[in-house]
């Protein structure tokens, strides 16, 4: 699967040399000039990473990973020419997920971007792990939600609606099979199998 990265640099010539590797190595990279450019690209394509110099002198890199932050979810790397240890401390409490010092190694740069986008990888399984536990955990039917962890009704309004434990489990019942007939015995051993 290719990654696609956007690299923010006023010298566009610097990466001329950093693309063919990176494409070597599974990454497309696209480039930005400026802030401005950076974020239409961030809002047209599927980006996966930003590198971002901190040299960019029109405007702050603080300020950059700031607006990058406050509208995209994506690692945003730093690289910075012999920066001292209290900026890159700075940039990462801003909001950047890595410092790169330059001049760096290429495999460097490769496997730093390959470790954040494994970190991105693995809190999107969770995420989806977890809103998919979710799904489970709960019925919806014509706008009122059945919580199977807290054993409640919710209302079109988000209300619970009080119910008897016998209620719930013949409602829980009935709800996990959706336009299946149940038999009154099924639906009396049903609630009564869990202690109603």
């Amino acid at each position: 699967m290719n990654h696609s990265i956007l690299a923010i640099d006023k010298k566009l010539q610097t990466w001329e040399r950093i693309e063919p590797f990176l494409k070597s190595k599974g990454f497309e990279l696209l480039f930005a000039h400026d802030e401005p450019q950076g974020i239409r690209i961030l809002q047209a394509e599927s980006i996966d990473l930003v590198l971002l110099n901190k040299g960019m002198a029109e405007t702050d890199y603080l300020e950059i990973i700031s607006s990058i932050r406050t509208r995209f979810v994506v690692p945003v790397v730093v690289l910075a020419q012999d920066s001292k240890s209290s900026d890159r401390i700075t940039g990462l409490e801003m909001g950047a997920d890595d410092f790169i010092t330059t001049p760096f190694e290429m495999e460097e740069l490769a496997a730093r971007i390959k470790a954040n986008l494994r970190l991105v990888d693995r809190i999107r399984y969770a995420v989806e792990s977890e809103r998919h536990q979710e799904e489970i955990a709960a019925i919806q039917f014509r706008g009122w939600r059945l919580d199977l962890r807290r054993h409640q009704l919710l209302d079109e309004d988000g209300e619970v609606v009080g119910l008897t434990p016998g209620e719930y489990q013949l409602l829980e019942t009935l709800a996990r099979s959706p336009g299946v007939a149940l038999s009154r015995t099924r639906l009396f051993a049903a609630t009564r199998e869990r202690g109603a």
